[in-house]
């Protein structure tokens, strides 16, 4: 009978045991299912406005004669002219415009020697809620091109390099550029930075 009963007490000592090492178990596995949704609820979230001279948060892939991994930080906005478009061969492309000169800082992370990278390609931006054109020119610059502007296709770049690229855009005349964005895909939201007014 003694032995029945210590048996019994056995049983059920262990069947609590088995139950609460369950309990935490499934604690466990609560906890972290409910953090990988918040990580997935954060990925879901719009990118943060950063200022002018904060980094994206990630490196950015580009592109050139080989992939590299840069951070890139817009750094400041130039506004231009309506005169300043004159030497513009296109007119057309000029009437109601002015330019806008972006700057981005670029340091290369990740990655072996690379020409061309073209980081300016996914940044554009908004003036006034429009959009500002990247203006492509094939042949030389405009003569109103600030002298610390330099075009990205001139930089060799290895691991470590730093550099501060340029390139001009064209805006509505009486409209600044507000923000500046980085649009890294279709279906990502650009991150953007604001521009002091």
């Amino acid at each position: 009978m003694t032995s029945t009963v210590r048996r019994a007490a056995c049983v059920a000592a262990c069947a609590a045991l088995a139950l609460t090492a369950t309990a935490c178990d499934g604690g466990k596995k609560s906890r972290g299912g409910g953090s990988d949704g918040g990580s997935s609820t954060q990925q879901d979230e719009k990118p943060k406005v950063l200022k002018l001279g904060q980094p994206a948060p990630e490196p950015q892939t580009f592109s050139g004669s080989k992939k590299a991994e840069f951070e890139v930080a817009p750094t400041k906005v130039t506004m231009g002219e309506p005169g300043d478009l004159a030497d513009l061969d296109n007119q057309k492309t000029a009437k109601g415009k002015v330019p806008a000169w972006i700057y981005v800082k670029a340091k290369q992370v990740e990655g072996g020697t690379t020409k061309k990278p073209m980081i300016m390609s996914d940044f554009g931006a908004k003036a006034g809620g429009a959009s500002a054109k990247r203006l492509i020119l094939l042949m030389g610059g405009l003569k109103a091109t600030p002298k610390d502007c330099v075009d990205d296709d001139s930089v060799t770049w290895t691991k470590g390099k730093t550099a501060t690229v340029c390139q001009v855009y064209l805006v509505p005349q009486g409209k600044k550029i507000d923000e500046v964005l980085l649009s890294r895909g279709f279906t990502a939201e650009p991150q953007r930075w604001a521009v002091n007014k």
